[in-house]
């Protein structure tokens, strides 16, 4: 039987943040994306924010009421990524066999290490140590025999704790949680499982296998396996070149339908800041983009562009995407809005991100002159503007500007 951990880094952004600024320690700590002004969406958010309730992925305005005494900060990605390598290297001390889940979380496969005389506790409070006094950001890790379990560990006591998921214990500790606690369980397969009375992974587990095949097919099966730790412990190395996806993206369903071009270009930027980090922290580019709209009627539309270059920067991302959004829905000409937004990114290669040349840099920049004139000319010059124009008056006076609309939303991940 093996031995799996699953590090997760508490609160890591805001966690960064208070490295970089000590002063901060022990505050209410927000990081998003627009605090000058006070709106956009909570990024991260530091431990004494959390006590008072305030979630990722919520407006600012919301979040605000919740903790009136929040400092906000800015995000600094390129530090998490600095940070995100340091941590994933301090792992990979202890073994290769290691799968990432984000760039702030992974499972580690440490069966070789365990003994009678290193149990597998004391390996894990060790790597713990180590990332504190190291990088200073505090881990919770859960231990199991099961990849599951051992995330669903980590999860079961924060911040800076570890819990083991044992064949002995895990029946006391995981079957009473609730079953959207399972990964890949979301609101759509949890409503379809409450209606079978199946309301905690227990319920699951011990349903016979049979009836969860004919009701809920191969996804059914492999929840029911994961709910009993079964077959559930093959780390996908991220150093297996046959592990790299297909495509990496992220998506979000908004809390209510959008109408403006304005109002999609700023999920669109969201989106692909995310996405660029996320590429950025594994070493990956992409050379094409796939945009996906779901509409107020529950249409699905989308477009997807391929080019000769690679890229993963956030510019690349939003200019292509907000160019194939003019092309396949004009906002603001339909009574119908858009529900969701879906960015992937295609033919996902692992390169060192310095192998970009700087030809093909030159050739993106020449291209992107014509791609901002060609927004602009179809949508209106003030549609898109620099953030280094949002400090220049002169600009300002070019531009109408209006109190902006914040949505909240869920970011998902989309990857295959």
């Amino acid at each position: 039987m093996k031995t799996i951990l699953h590090c997760d880094i508490n609160n890591f952004f805001a966690s960064v943040e208070v490295i970089l600024n000590p002063e901060l320690t022990n505050k209410p700590v927000i990081v998003c994306g627009d605090p000058e002004n006070r709106n956009g969406i909570v990024l991260a958010k530091s431990q004494k924010a959390k006590e008072c309730g305030v979630k990722t992925a919520e407006t600012l305005a919301i979040a605000m009421k919740k903790c009136p005494d929040a400092i906000l900060v800015k995000p600094s990605y390129a530090t998490y990524i600095t940070y995100s390598k340091k941590f994933f290297n301090i792992c990979f001390q202890y073994s290769n066999l290691i799968e990432s889940f984000g760039i702030d979380e992974c499972w580690i496969d440490i069966t070789h290490l365990v003994s009678k005389n290193k149990k597998e506790y004391i390996i894990a409070k060790e790597l713990s140590r180590r990332v504190k006094n190291e990088l200073g950001l505090t881990v919770s890790i859960g231990i199991s025999f099961s990849k599951t379990f051992a995330k669903i560990g980590s999860d079961y006591k924060k911040p800076n704790c570890i819990t083991e998921i044992t064949v002995d214990n895990h029946q006391s500790l995981i079957y009473p949680l609730p079953i959207e606690t399972l990964l890949n369980v979301g609101c759509s397969m949890k409503n379809v499982l409450h209606k079978f009375n199946v309301f905690t992974i227990g319920d699951l587990a011990n349903l016979p296998e049979e009836i969860v095949v004919k009701h809920f097919n191969k996804n059914g099966q492999d929840l029911y396996l994961k709910a009993k730790g079964i077959n559930d412990d093959t780390i996908e190395s991220i150093f297996d070149k046959k592990n790299l996806p297909k495509s990496l993206g992220n998506g979000c369903t908004l809390s209510e339908d959008i109408f403006t071009y304005s109002d999609a270009s700023k999920i669109i930027l969201a989106l692909s800041q995310y996405i660029s980090f996320r590429l950025k922290a594994k070493n990956f580019l992409a050379n094409g983009v796939k945009l996906t709209l779901k509409l107020s009627n529950l249409k699905v539309i989308s477009k997807q562009s391929l080019g000769n270059n690679s890229f993963n920067s956030a510019d690349s991302i939003k200019f292509i995407s907000l160019e194939l959004l003019s092309q396949i829905y004009n906002l603001g000409g339909s009574s119908l809005g858009i529900k969701a937004i879906t960015i992937h990114m295609l033919n996902i290669q692992s390169i060192n991100i310095n192998q970009l040349s700087f030809l093909e840099n030159l050739k993106f920049l020449n291209n992107l002159e014509t791609k901002v004139f060609d927004i602009k000319k179809k949508h209106g010059y003030d549609k898109l503007i620099r953030g280094t124009d949002m400090e220049n008056n002169i600009n300002l006076k070019l531009q109408k500007i209006e109190k902006e609309k914040f949505f909240s939303f869920q970011v998902f991940d989309v990857d295959f």
